[in-house]
C-alpha cells in the first residue's frame, strides 16, 4: 500500500517543515497544506495524527491509507537510522531505508493501524499521544452521536465557529473511537461513551457507561461496582428509555436517591419522554437537585421548535444522544440549535 519512494518524499518534507520545531495544530496544518504538492498517489496522509516520539523527539509518527480499503489505515514511523527500533511497536513492517534530502539515512516503518488493530490504536493513544484520549464529560452539557471521522470534523467546526465543544460520541469498540479522533485530528477532548449489559466485562477504553435501568436496582449497581474495578474516572447514565410507560419526576428521584446513598454518584439519567417533552422541566429540576444531567435520546430530525422546547426545559444543559448516523453539516446544524 505505502510505496518507498512516496513515503521518501513525505519524509523529506515532514523534517523540513517539522523538525527542530515544537509541534503544533498550525504546523500541523501547515505540513498538510504542503503535502499536496507531493501529489501521492498512493495513499492520503492524516497530517492532524502527526506525533513525535515519548522518548525519541526526532522519530515521528503519522498516520496514512485509504479510509475506502478495508484495514487500509497505517501509522508511518519516521527515525534516524541511528535511533533504536521501536518498543512500542515491535511488529511494525520495513518501508525502506534511505537518505533525507539533507543527507541524514532514515529508516520508515509502517504499523497496522485499523479500528481492529486494537493493541496498536491503544499503544498509540495511551504511550505516544494522551490527547486523543476520551475523558469524563462530568455533568458539561453535550452532542453524543456515533462515533466517526465526520462526527469530529463536525465537532472542529463548531470549536471554531464558537469556541464550544460538545463533543461526545458512541461506538461499541473503544478503538472505533480513539482510531477516528487520531484521523481527524481532534485534541480537543471527548467523550467516549458504550451501552453496556450487567455482568458484562468492562472495555475501560471508555469514559462514560450507559445502562437500562430495566436490569433493576442491584444489576445496575452490580454494573457501577464492576466499571469502577476497571476505571478511577468514569461517567454513569442510567436509561428509562425503554421502560413501559413516561418517566415520571417520583421515579428519577427514587433511583437516584438509592444510588447516591450506595455512594454511586449517577451523572446522567435519559427518561422516557412518552409522546412528548411536557414535564421535561420537572425532571430536568430532579435530576439537577442530584447533580445529574437529562440525557435526552432522539432520532435526530426532531423539528426546531422541539429543540426550543427541550432546551427552554433543560435550561440549556442536556446531553443530547442521537442513535441514527448523521453527515457533519446535521451535527452542526443540530449544535447551533441546542446553543452547545
Amino acid at each position: 500500500m505505502v510505496r518507498a519512494r512516496e513515503a521518501g518524499a513525505l519524509a523529506d518534507l515532514l523534517l523540513e517543515q517539522v523538525e527542530g520545531r515544537t509541534l503544533t495544530d498550525d504546523v500541523r496544518s501547515r505540513l498538510a497544506a504542503r503535502i499536496k504538492s507531493l501529489r501521492l498517489s498512493n495513499f492520503s496522509v492524516f497530517a492532524g495524527s502527526l506525533q513525535k516520539d515519548p522518548i525519541h523527539p526526532s522519530v515521528y509518527y503519522v498516520a496514512v491509507g485509504k479510509l475506502a480499503e478495508a484495514g487500509g489505515t497505517m501509522l508511518l514511523r519516521i527515525a534516524p537510522a541511528s535511533s533504536p527500533s521501536s518498543g512500542l511497536f515491535p511488529n511494525s513492517q520495513l518501508i525502506g531505508r534511505m537518505r533525507s534530502s539533507p543527507g541524514h539515512e532514515i529508516v520508515i516503518n509502517a504499523i497496522p493501524f485499523a479500528p481492529l488493530d486494537r493493541v496498536n490504536v491503544r499503544t498509540f493513544v495511551e504511550r505516544v499521544d494522551i490527547a486523543f484520549a476520551p475523558r469524563p464529560q462530568g455533568t458539561a452539557p453535550a452532542l453524543e452521536v456515533n462515533a466517526s471521522l465526520g462526527a469530529f470534523d463536525a465537532f472542529g467546526t463548531i470549536f471554531k465557529s464558537t469556541g464550544k465543544n460538545p463533543a461526545s460520541v458512541c461506538s461499541p469498540e473503544s478503538e472505533t473511537a480513539m482510531w477516528c479522533a487520531v484521523l481527524s485530528g481532534w485534541r480537543g477532548g471527548y467523550t467516549a461513551a458504550v451501552d453496556v449489559m450487567p455482568d458484562d466485562a468492562v472495555d475501560n477504553g471508555f469514559s462514560k457507561y450507559n445502562i437500562d435501568a430495566n436490569h433493576g436496582i442491584d444489576a445496575v449497581a452490580r454494573a457501577y461496582d464492576e466499571i469502577q474495578s476497571q476505571r478511577r474516572r468514569f461517567d454513569f447514565e442510567i436509561s428509562f428509555v425503554n421502560s413501559p410507560g413516561p418517566t415520571t419526576a417520583r421515579d428519577l428521584s427514587v433511583f437516584l436517591g438509592l444510588f447516591k446513598e450506595r455512594g454511586q454518584p449517577v451523572q446522567f439519567v435519559a427518561p422516557n419522554l412518552g409522546a412528548g417533552v411536557e414535564g421535561l422541566g420537572r425532571l430536568a429540576d430532579v435530576a439537577q437537585s442530584f447533580n445529574a444531567l437529562l440525557s435526552v435520546h432522539a432520532r435526530g430530525d426532531e423539528s426546531p421548535e422541539i429543540i426550543e422546547q427541550i432546551v427552554k426545559a433543560c435550561s440549556g444543559r442536556v446531553n443530547y444522544k442521537i442513535s441514527a448516523n448523521l453527515e457533519p453539516a446535521d451535527i452542526v446544524r443540530l449544535a447551533e440549535q441546542l446553543k452547545l
